[in-house]
């Protein structure tokens, strides 16, 4: 069997160039990493990091997000969608169309939804809400 190529692997031909050749608006190849963005280009990020919350709440082996977040943004819709639905799950359509309202990523939305749900302790599918009904 055939070694495949590692794309993550430097060689020697594809070491990126030495920081003063590489011009402040050109994006770094792919192969750079985050973490050696500061050896390449001699720059440190300036973004601002989120600060991790002492304390947070641990349920069913779940931690909840840190405030300030992405993460924590997702599972504010999915807290405020359970109180508004009578403290029953809400449904993952739902979550999607308020996290696009937001512009969140979709994938994150669905990641976050699931990990709030084991959080809450909702497992599995959930019946639908009967409709209402009339008497004649």
């Amino acid at each position: 069997m055939a070694k495949r190529n590692n794309p993550n692997k430097l060689t020697p031909a594809a070491k990126p160039a030495p920081a003063a050749s590489q011009p402040a608006n050109q994006p770094l190849p792919a192969h750079v990493g985050a973490h050696n963005r500061e050896l390449v280009t001699g720059l440190v990020p300036t973004a601002r990091s989120l600060k991790i919350q002492q304390g947070r709440a641990v349920q069913n082996g779940v931690t909840r997000p840190s405030a300030g977040g992405l993460c924590a943004a997702v599972w504010q819709i999915c807290d405020e969608l359970y109180k508004r639905n009578n403290n029953a799950c809400p449904p993952i359509g739902a979550v999607r169309a308020a996290g696009q309202a937001k512009n969140l990523n979709p994938n994150n939305v669905q990641i976050e939804y699931y990990v709030w749900r084991k959080f809450m302790g909702i497992a599995g599918r959930q019946a639908k809400a009967a409709p209402p009904v009339t008497v004649a």
